[in-house]
């Protein structure tokens, strides 16, 4: 028997469920979306650095596409990510802050992977279980809506199969919309940084975003460190 979406909305209403809960909810029974998109600025073509394959066909032209985009912030560091959260494009200034994501096997160049399971990640970032367990929670959103065998469940098996002292994470069924927060980074050289991260939903590939991390130089005094 199927549930209509008024009862689906007074279940949301009586357990409390917040609007990523509630969104997930009605997408897995096929009433609603999981989530608007918020377009990006149109771009002309021009080669990514590394485009990643992916399961979709989008996946190779929005690395071209975006990749203006990305360098047109040469102090923001910014990466492009695929619903499955696949690293597909990025700038100099993230290379700079961050590993350069060049530096890894495309089939692990998946930013949930490397904040769990890279001890650079973790480096760079050592207060880095905030940050990737709400990453994680924004990933659910999309991936109980993937089919058997899609890259969503590849990255989930993955996660696993590296980080199994964080099981729990990996087995839990929370979601949630990620919301901007502040990391302070700490760069080969120079003095800890701090930025706000936020994520822009992009329309292709369609569920992937753009993680933005905006300098807070007024409350550092810091910049990007120097190549």
């Amino acid at each position: 028997m199927d549930t209509s979406r008024q009862v689906l909305d007074a279940v949301a209403r009586a357990l409390r469920l917040d609007a990523a809960a509630h969104r997930h909810a009605l997408a897995l029974a096929g009433y609603a979306p999981t989530g608007p998109a918020a377009p990006t600025a149109a771009t002309t073509t021009a080669p990514a650095h590394q485009p990643v394959p992916h399961s979709d066909p989008t996946a190779p032209t929005a690395a071209r596409d975006h990749q203006p985009l990305l360098d047109g912030w040469p102090t923001t560091p910014a990466l492009l990510l695929s619903p499955a959260f696949d690293v597909l494009a990025w700038n100099q200034a993230y290379a700079t802050l961050w590993p350069d994501p060049a530096a890894t096997p495309e089939p692990r160049r998946n930013l949930l992977l490397l904040l769990a399971a890279d001890p650079a990640h973790h480096r760079r970032l050592p207060d880095w279980r905030p940050l990737a367990l709400d990453l994680y929670r924004h990933f659910r959103t999309r991936a109980d809506l993937e089919p058997p065998g899609a890259r969503a469940h590849e990255v989930t098996a993955l996660l696993r199969a590296a980080c199994p002292d964080l099981d729990a994470w990996w087995a839990c069924r929370s979601v949630g919309d990620f919301t901007s927060r502040t990391l302070l980074l700490h760069p080969e050289s120079g003095p800890p940084l701090r930025y706000e991260a936020r994520l822009l939903l992009t329309p292709e590939p369609r569920g992937g975003a753009v993680l933005v991390h905006t300098p807070l130089a007024r409350e550092t005094g810091g910049t990007l460190p120097e190549e």
